[in-house]
């Protein structure tokens, strides 16, 4: 579903008690029944049913009916939650246009109070990975449910972690400035990713501060894990900043080793490829740590959390292969979005054949006689004209609208 803020003023106070009553539901439940619904948002049944109804029409929430009659959030109205917390905090005022597309990221441009750029980073877990996957409770233990959004909020909450660890120790990292569920807003990175540059002047002197960043990243105990060319930003004086953290690993992991020499390697080749400079070498993976920073960013994420998300990590490398093909799924990204638009739409649609309540059939009736009303006064618009003698006319005008 494609990220539209166009009708986030048009949320009233009880279509915001909703859509926190179905998360919360969506915690034991995929779907949450109606009646769980009411309870948690405390409205009564009729003002319920009108801001589930206008939910729905805004498509922040599907609704389901095979086993029991529910509703689920949908991308857009989890994002619409993150967005009115970010607000209500101060943290943000509007939101521009998209920047960037990641494989299982989307980054928006937007303003704080003091009209200053940040980033928003809205992480979109299992849209491209996991494609061929049914059932991914089975990477996740005894859990009964587990979906997308929460492993959404989870690299979140693991990105901010880092993101605040290599901050404190200088690393050149945006700044980050707050997260809300799967929502990440951060300072703008100066530069071009890296990607975009064919001349850069003097590659050696980049070389070097690029492969320095990944050794010293690994003497602190850590792997980026996604070191290449789209994640990393440089200035007309070469000055780096490194983005994209939800993969990074600790020095610890079974894999750790396999992840820094994949880093030191693709960033090797591509500066052969691009620039036709062969550096010195690639630096060898440390056998002892000068400091670890494991404890520090425990503190900003839970232990048994980021273990749940490193057990999705090592299956998404199971069953895609290498995480970091980005080339190859930009252009699958929006062909699956449509198809996924596509389909929600076909299940919000109701079937002709299902019964449908009384109350429902009562307020449809009225809400279409209501419509024509308006319609029909819009149409005859009166049109007052003042005669020299100071008498006024009154002739009936039809608008037709094309």
């Amino acid at each position: 579903m494609k990220f539209d803020v166009s009708m986030f003023r048009a949320v009233t106070t009880e279509m915001w008690r909703i859509l926190v009553a179905v998360e919360m539901g969506m915690k034991n439940h995929e779907i949450t029944p109606v009646e769980i619904i009411e309870r948690i948002a405390a409205l009564k049944r009729g003002s319920a049913h009108h801001a589930i109804r206008e939910c729905l029409k805004m498509k922040l929430v599907k609704h389901e009916n095979k086993v029991y009659d529910g509703y689920a959030l949908t991308w857009r109205g989890y994002d619409y939650l993150a967005l009115n917390a970010l607000v209500k905090q101060g943290h943000l005022v509007s939101v521009g246009s998209q920047i960037g597309v990641g494989k299982e990221a989307d980054i928006y441009m937007g303003y704080n109070e003091a009209d200053a750029p940040v980033v928003l980073k809205f992480e979109r877990l299992g849209r491209i990975s996991f494609r061929g996957v049914k059932n991914v409770r089975d990477y996740h233990g005894n859990r009964k449910h587990v979906g997308w959004m929460y492993l959404s909020r989870l690299a979140t909450l693991k990105e901010f972690a880092y993101m605040t660890t290599l901050l404190d120790h200088d690393f050149p990292v945006p700044i980050p400035i707050a997260c809300n569920r799967h929502c990440l807003v951060m300072s703008l990175a100066e530069g071009y990713p890296l990607q975009q540059i064919t001349d850069c002047g003097d590659p050696e002197l980049l070389y070097t501060r690029l492969m320095g960043i990944i050794s010293r990243l690994a003497l602190h105990g850590l792997v980026h894990g996604d070191f290449n060319e789209f994640n990393i930003m440089v200035t007309d004086d070469l000055r780096v900043t490194v983005i994209d953290f939800p993969q990074m690993i600790p020095l610890t992991h079974h894999k750790a080793r396999e992840y820094f020499e994949r880093d030191c390697n693709e960033l090797h080749k591509f500066f052969l490829r691009r620039f036709h400079y062969e550096g010195p070498g690639v630096p060898s993976f440390p056998e002892s740590l000068a400091v670890s920073l494991d404890e520090d960013v425990e503190k900003g994420i839970s232990v048994e959390e980021l273990n749940e998300l490193n057990t999705y990590i090592s299956a998404l490398e199971n069953m895609d292969g290498n995480p970091n093909t980005i080339d190859t799924l930009r252009e699958e990204r929006f062909d699956e979005d449509e198809a996924e638009e596509t389909e929600e739409e076909q299940e919000e649609e109701p079937e002709p054949k299902q019964k449908r309540r009384r109350g429902e059939r009562r307020y449809d009736e009225v809400m279409k006689r209501v419509r024509r009303q308006e319609e029909n006064k819009k149409k005859r618009a009166v049109v007052v004209k003042r005669s020299k003698k100071g008498r006024s006319k009154r002739k009936q005008q039809k608008h037709f609208e094309w």
